[in-house]
């Protein structure tokens, strides 16, 4: 089979018709390399920035779209750092979904997927969009924390499944505001807001009442009446369980028959609760996990039973069930606006948030009041009886001995119950300055909100050209984990992990009595030599133009692996790119620069959440766009990895030049096959640019290689 050559662009030429066009060499060995040089002589490249404008990159970034990227990308990094500390899980990582899923959700291994934040549109702005973002992520940090292993796998019965999702829903988020002191408030926001975003019970149950007039009028079968009166039950549930509040009324004995349910459910999930942190049950355990599961199973056999939803649920499809953390997703936002605009659905959403914080505030001041008038009623009590206040003090403290039991069991119910439709998904009854600052905002909340706005830790460093978004795209990278590359290196590099080399010579630094007895006089001394990188700065550039496609993955994972052995003997990174992401960013990015640090799992993220996706391979551009950058901090070595000639040939001819007095200008060619053949044509290819050394090798060569250059190895 003849061998397919891949189009080289050697100049661009107008036509008569004014149009600019990328020339091409003729196919053939080695035809491309003397056809560019011949045309470098009588082709002149058209003028920057038109070459520029051909590479679909955009030359100059807006201020808002550039603050737009280093916002998100805050978001990524805060979102990381809440994933870990919020679930106690050490391996949590949270990833934006760059599938364009909107919704909220995570997996046993600790990997916790989210809305992109870029796209993230709900019913609410600025600040408050963060929060509900934000409660949306601490619900599925809780999961992890608090959910047994088995949750996933206990129920094969979709009606038990879905309301085994509403008992542990609550469960969950009532020991993690426990736990979390000072997250109420923001717990009771998330409320508000799913008080403003799901459907009125109301409203379902006119839905219900109309299916019933169908019904005897026969124009709707029994079943689609059942399926009804299942969706006012399991939404009242839901709602007065989890968030705390019933939006709507219903019919005083439905509405008793619901009251009464959610009542005991919330009862007897702060009693399991309390059963599990009293026998020191672990989720992850396999044992623990069932006993936990057993539990929420006899909450929710209790729940369906006593609402009769197995039987009103026969027909029910339970793919369109709303669960409780769908409330946060922008696709239950735009369900909720349904033909309004957009501006009119947040003016409603907000009027609900007021309504909702206002009844807050009654219960608030009712209680308040309550405790007034019991307080009083018992000094009044205490004062008739008249026996001294130390007396008095007696008989309080023997009341309390016995009553005992029955009063401390109240409290504990008042902690983790409260009556159903009013206090708040953890079941504690705010004070007016939790209110306040469930209202407004938790000072650390606005702290963090700041930050993104800012795009904190992800500003555009001093000295680099502003044309380097960064990376907001974010991606697991366990697939990427070359374990035995990097065990083969901890091994060949236990001397740069060590600072230093130690050998017994016929010189040295350190006389060895031992082998100089033992060599005969031959090998008497230690010499040491020093061998470390630690604080030396690299910089990357690497290629994703779209001819990186084929070998995307395996060339993400040798990039990954081979940074992250270097960081791991001390070395400082600074990795750019030219190429998108997975969630349609394109041009020139930042994946992480030298001002941010170690390198860090989250760098890991960003560059596994990188694709291949630029039409032509801007390398002289790139160099143009960071030449102040190295000048500034003079690595010791600047690497770049492609696969292809430059389509702006002169330009990286004359920056390689440049940059040469500032750093050592290194190249790595991943030729198009591991035949001799192309490797001599790539060989050929990075000569012509005159770096400082360059490299012909495939992706799975590229990691020793590059690390043999920095940290070279003893074998």
């Amino acid at each position: 089979m003849k061998k397919k050559h891949r189009l080289v662009v050697v100049g661009f030429r107008k036509n008569k018709k004014g149009d600019t066009y990328p020339l091409t060499a003729p196919t053939g060995r080695r035809q491309s390399i003397i056809v560019a040089q011949r045309f470098k002589s009588v082709l002149p490249e058209v003028p920057h920035p038109s070459p520029v404008d051909l590479l679909q990159v955009t030359p100059h970034i807006a201020d808002e779209d550039l603050q737009s990227a280093q916002s998100q990308a805050a978001v990524v990094e805060i979102s990381r750092f809440l994933g870990t500390y919020l679930s106690g899980f050490p391996d949590a990582a949270v990833y934006p979904n760059a599938t364009g899923a909107e919704e909220y959700s995570c997996e046993e291994d600790g990997t916790i997927h989210v809305p992109e934040w870029g796209k993230y549109q709900v019913g609410v702005q600025g600040l408050n969009k963060w929060r509900i973002y934000r409660g949306g992520l601490w619900h599925e940090t809780q999961h992890l924390k608090y959910s047994p292993k088995d949750l996933w796998t206990y129920y094969a019965d979709a009606l038990e499944k879905d309301v085994s999702n509403i008992v542990e829903d609550r469960r969950i988020e009532s020991a993690g505001v426990k736990w979390h002191t000072g997250y109420l408030p923001e717990k009771i926001y998330s409320d508000a807001y799913a008080y403003a975003i799901r459907p009125s019970v109301e409203d379902l149950w006119n839905r219900y009442e109309q299916a019933q007039n169908d019904f005897v009028a026969g124009n709707l079968s029994r079943e689609h009446v059942d399926t009804a009166l299942f969706d006012v039950r399991r939404e009242a549930l839901l709602q007065n369980v989890i968030g705390g509040f019933q939006k709507g009324k219903l019919p005083q004995a439905e509405q008793a028959r619901i009251d009464d349910v959610s009542k005991t459910v919330i009862k007897s999930i702060g009693q399991l609760n309390e059963t599990v942190e009293a026998n020191g049950w672990s989720p992850r355990d396999s044992s623990d996990s069932k006993k936990i599961m057993d539990g929420v199973d006899k909450i929710v056999q209790y729940a369906i039973s006593s609402l009769s939803l197995k039987t009103l649920a026969k027909n029910k499809n339970f793919s369109d069930q709303m669960d409780w953390d769908q409330t946060f997703s922008p696709e239950v936002s735009r369900d909720a606006r349904g033909g309004s605009s957009q501006e009119a659905h947040r003016q409603k959403v907000q009027a609900d948030i007021d309504e909702f914080f206002g009844k807050k505030r009654r219960e608030q001041q009712d209680k308040q009041g309550q405790d007034s008038g019991q307080g009083e009623g018992q000094k009044k009590k205490d004062d008739k009886q008249g026996s001294g206040l130390s007396q008095g003090k007696d008989r309080k403290k023997k009341k309390g001995e016995k009553e005992g039991s029955s009063s401390g069991q109240q409290g504990k119910e008042g902690k983790e119950g409260g009556k159903a439709g009013s206090g708040n998904g953890a079941g504690q009854h705010p004070t007016a300055e939790e209110l306040d600052a469930a209202q407004n905002g938790s000072a650390d909340i606005i702290a963090e909100f700041k930050n993104i706005q800012q795009g904190t830790g992800f500003e555009t460093p001093e000295g680099l050209n502003r044309s380097w978004e960064p990376v907001i795209a974010s991606l697991p990278t366990g697939s990427y984990d070359d374990t035995v590359f990097k065990r083969d290196m901890q091994k060949r590099m236990r001397d740069w992990h060590s600072g230093r080399k130690v050998e017994v010579e016929k010189s040295g630094q350190i006389l060895n009595v031992g082998a100089f007895v033992s060599s005969h006089g031959k090998k008497s001394f230690y010499r040491i030599e020093q061998k470390s990188i630690k604080g030396q700065k690299y910089v990357f550039l690497l290629d994703f133009s779209v001819s990186q496609k084929s070998r995307e993955d395996a060339y993400k994972k040798a990039m990954i692996n081979t940074v992250e052995t270097l960081a791991g003997v001390g070395g400082k990174m600074a990795v750019f790119v030219f190429g998108g992401t997975e969630n349609g960013q394109s041009g020139f990015l930042r994946v992480k620069t030298f001002e941010q640090g170690l390198w860090k799992p989250s760098d890991s993220g960003r560059l596994a959440g990188l694709t291949a996706s630029l039409g032509y391979t801007p390398t002289g551009t790139a160099y143009s766009k960071l030449t102040s950058y190295i000048a500034k901090h003079r690595p010791q070595y600047f690497v770049t990895v492609t696969d292809g000639s430059p389509s702006d040939r002169t330009v990286t001819q004359d920056k390689v030049r440049e940059l040469k007095r500032k750093t050592k200008m290194v190249a790595f060619g991943i030729p198009e096959s591991a035949s001799n053949e192309d490797r001599e044509d790539m060989a050929q290819t990075l000569k012509d640019f005159r770096y400082d050394k360059t490299f012909v090798a495939t992706v799975d060569e590229i990691p020793t290689k590059i690390v043999d250059l920095i940290a070279p190895v003893d074998t």
